[in-house]
Protein backbone atom coordinates (compact mmCIF):
# COMPACT_ATOMS: atom_id res chain seq x y z
CA UNK A 1 0.00 0.00 0.00
CA UNK A 2 1.41 3.41 -0.94
CA UNK A 3 1.42 6.41 1.07
CA UNK A 4 -1.61 7.73 -0.85
CA UNK A 5 -3.49 5.16 0.07
CA UNK A 6 -2.64 5.42 3.46
CA UNK A 7 -3.37 9.06 4.36
CA UNK A 8 -6.55 8.71 3.24
CA UNK A 9 -7.01 6.03 5.35
CA UNK A 10 -5.94 8.55 8.41
CA UNK A 11 -8.28 11.32 6.92
CA UNK A 12 -11.04 12.65 9.63
CA UNK A 13 -13.87 14.43 7.84
CA UNK A 14 -14.47 17.87 9.68
CA UNK A 15 -18.14 16.56 10.84
CA UNK A 16 -16.79 13.87 12.57
CA UNK A 17 -14.41 15.84 14.78
CA UNK A 18 -18.10 18.97 15.10
CA UNK A 19 -20.06 15.74 16.55
CA UNK A 20 -17.19 14.62 18.91
CA UNK A 21 -16.92 18.82 20.21
CA UNK A 22 -20.36 19.00 20.51
CA UNK A 23 -20.43 15.74 22.62
CA UNK A 24 -18.14 17.10 24.61
CA UNK A 25 -19.40 20.34 25.14
CA UNK A 26 -22.49 18.92 26.06
CA UNK A 27 -21.26 16.39 28.22
CA UNK A 28 -18.46 18.28 30.03
CA UNK A 29 -19.31 21.89 29.62
CA UNK A 30 -17.17 23.10 32.26
CA UNK A 31 -14.27 21.48 30.91
CA UNK A 32 -11.32 23.37 29.91
CA UNK A 33 -11.04 23.60 26.02
CA UNK A 34 -7.13 22.62 26.18
CA UNK A 35 -8.07 19.15 27.83
CA UNK A 36 -11.05 18.48 25.27
CA UNK A 37 -8.55 19.49 22.15
CA UNK A 38 -6.07 17.10 23.31
CA UNK A 39 -9.23 14.25 24.04
CA UNK A 40 -10.11 15.37 20.36
CA UNK A 41 -6.23 14.44 19.12
CA UNK A 42 -6.02 11.51 21.21
CA UNK A 43 -9.56 9.85 19.88
CA UNK A 44 -8.80 10.82 16.16
CA UNK A 45 -5.03 9.94 16.01
CA UNK A 46 -4.55 14.03 15.36
CA UNK A 47 -0.74 15.60 15.94
CA UNK A 48 -1.47 17.54 19.09
CA UNK A 49 0.50 20.75 17.30
CA UNK A 50 -2.36 20.64 14.64
CA UNK A 51 -4.66 21.41 17.14
CA UNK A 52 -2.77 23.91 19.16
CA UNK A 53 -2.02 25.87 16.30
CA UNK A 54 -5.87 25.95 15.31
CA UNK A 55 -7.00 26.54 18.80
CA UNK A 56 -3.94 29.41 18.66
CA UNK A 57 -4.88 30.73 14.99
CA UNK A 58 -8.71 31.24 16.75
CA UNK A 59 -7.29 33.27 19.72
CA UNK A 60 -9.18 30.39 22.09
CA UNK A 61 -7.97 31.32 25.35
CA UNK A 62 -7.25 27.64 26.52
CA UNK A 63 -8.52 27.75 30.08
CA UNK A 64 -11.96 28.76 28.39
CA UNK A 65 -14.64 26.15 29.43
CA UNK A 66 -16.19 24.02 26.69
CA UNK A 67 -19.35 24.92 27.51
CA UNK A 68 -18.89 28.79 26.81
CA UNK A 69 -18.09 28.74 22.94
CA UNK A 70 -20.85 28.89 20.16
CA UNK A 71 -22.03 26.73 17.84
CA UNK A 72 -20.17 29.03 15.06
CA UNK A 73 -16.79 28.59 16.83
CA UNK A 74 -16.77 25.32 17.10
CA UNK A 75 -17.67 24.64 13.65
CA UNK A 76 -14.88 27.18 12.42
CA UNK A 77 -12.57 25.07 14.63
CA UNK A 78 -13.24 21.85 13.56
CA UNK A 79 -12.46 23.24 10.02
CA UNK A 80 -8.92 24.51 11.62
CA UNK A 81 -8.30 21.23 13.49
CA UNK A 82 -8.74 19.57 9.51
CA UNK A 83 -7.16 22.26 7.46
CA UNK A 84 -4.11 22.17 9.78
CA UNK A 85 -3.46 18.32 9.94
CA UNK A 86 -4.04 17.86 6.24
CA UNK A 87 -1.46 20.28 6.07
CA UNK A 88 0.69 18.26 8.95
CA UNK A 89 0.31 15.26 6.39
CA UNK A 90 0.81 16.91 3.00
CA UNK A 91 4.34 18.24 4.41
CA UNK A 92 5.31 15.46 6.01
Amino acid sequence: MNRTLLRRLRTVDPTEIMDELSKRQHLEPRKPISDVLTGIATVFGLTLSSVRDAADRMEIDPSRSIGRITRVELEQLSKLIHRTYRHELSVA
